[in-house]
């Protein structure tokens, strides 16, 4: 446990973690980007207001927006990955020691008791 600490301290280590969050954000910004370009570009030709590409998607509003809601939840599940699991990952990394603890002293306890 004690070492764990010393690796949290290191201040290349941190630099480390802090360049890997900002790739991560970065990456988010760039999924959201594509999706914002990418859904005006098939909304505006799904509208006709280009001319001469006519994409068939039927008559319902559901063909049109089947895939924007699709993506958009898949960028909602990316977005809570990116900016909340660094919680959820440091609360798993802490349980997970306490229960490593935990059991490492379990086992010292049973072995000191066999030999009372």
């Amino acid at each position: 446990m004690g070492v764990n600490h010393k690796v949290k301290t290191n201040p290349e280590s941190k630099y480390e973690r802090a360049k890997e969050r900002v790739k991560e954000i970065k990456g988010w910004y760039n999924h959201l980007l594509i999706f914002i370009v990418v859904n005006t570009i098939l909304q505006t030709i799904y509208s006709g207001y280009i001319e001469g590409i006519h994409l068939y998607v039927g008559e319902s509003i559901f063909g049109r927006l089947i895939g924007p809601v699709v993506w958009g939840f898949a960028l909602l599940i990316h977005a809570i990955w990116v900016f909340k699991s660094h919680y959820i990952r440091r609360s798993y990394k802490d349980w997970e020691e306490q229960k490593i603890e935990k059991f490492m002293k379990e086992d010292t306890d049973a072995f000191n008791d066999q030999w009372k």
